[in-house]
């Protein structure tokens, strides 16, 4: 059963809560991820090939393309990011492939300005969880579909750790002044590190919304694993690989 929808003025107040934060928390919020996940290294591993060139949507400061560096990869590298000093963040590195290049885009509210490709891999880590609304998500998703080329392959990581159930963690919406009437189920307010003042909004996806999303694409669903994070299931890795 899909959710009932939300109204544009409370998705854009939600995205507001996190362009906030990353304006404010960008090398805070750095600090904090500063190695690859294991996932990330798995989606490299089972690719079908080396990809020649590749889209890292919501790149931040440059983890994933530090980590194809570290690969040994020659592909051609375009990171996209809505938050313009997490981009700075990341042109100030050294240890990022070569070659490596960054534009700022508000994958929300203008996914049709993603950079057109068609990209080998696209890659979506840690972003997806922070769109407001199952119909943008969907939105979103095929935008970057449409990006794939022959043979290329597009994976998301969803954000699943039971993180967002420890009462010390969750912050009311009251704190953000968002009625929760408008919200959906998975809908969560987050504190962020130790400051119950800096939070973040994130979705947590369902089973259901996810089978959903693996049909939306328009292009063939290509398998899912779990990885990260205490246990292994911190995250949820869909993958589409267009024919």
């Amino acid at each position: 059963m899909l959710p009932a929808l939300m109204s544009p003025e409370t998705a854009r107040a939600l995205a507001r809560i996190n362009e906030r934060f990353y304006r404010s928390h960008a090398k805070h919020f750095a600090s904090k991820r500063e190695r690859a996940w294991p996932g990330m290294r798995r989606v490299l591993d089972e690719l079908p090939a080396a990809p020649r060139t590749i889209l890292d949507v919501g790149c931040g400061h440059g983890r994933f393309a530090q980590l194809l560096r570290e690969r040994g990869s020659e592909a051609s590298y375009q990171g996209a990011d809505a938050s313009a000093e997490m981009i700075a963040l990341a042109r100030e590195r050294s240890d990022l492939l070569p070659g490596a290049r960054f534009t700022q885009v508000d994958v929300i509210q203008q996914p049709e300005a993603l950079p057109l490709g068609p990209f080998d891999l696209i890659a979506m880590f840690g972003v997806i969880h922070h769109v407001p609304s199952e119909p943008s998500r969907v939105a979103l998703l095929r935008a970057l579909a449409a990006r794939i080329a022959p043979n290329g392959t597009l994976c998301v990581a969803f954000w699943r750790t039971s993180a967002d159930e420890r009462p010390d963690k969750r912050v009311p919406w009251s704190a953000a002044r968002i009625d929760e009437r408008e919200l959906e189920p998975g809908d969560r307010l987050l504190r962020f590190d130790t400051d119950p003042a800096i939070f973040r909004f994130s979705h947590f996806a369902d089973e259901p919304e996810l089978a959903r999303l693996a049909g939306a694409l328009g292009v063939p669903f290509a398998g899912r694993f779990d990885s990260d994070g205490s246990g292994g299931i911190a995250n949820a890795y869909l993958s589409w690989r267009r024919a």
